[in-house]
């Protein structure tokens, strides 16, 4: 997936790790950005999505 900051591509990679999780499906998703990381781990909350 390609796109410029602010696209959209790290929320839909979430809702995709999501809906594996949602399926039994072990998640794990890797981020290079270690400040998008944070973010995205703290919207994440608790959970069977494994982040790195």
């Amino acid at each position: 997936m390609r796109g410029a900051a602010g696209t959209g591509k790290s929320v839909i990679a979430l809702e995709r790790a999501r809906q594996l999780a949602a399926n039994g499906k072990r998640v794990l998703m890797l981020c290079f950005n270690q400040l998008l990381a944070a973010h995205v781990r703290k919207g994440l909350g608790s959970g069977p999505i494994n982040f790195v």
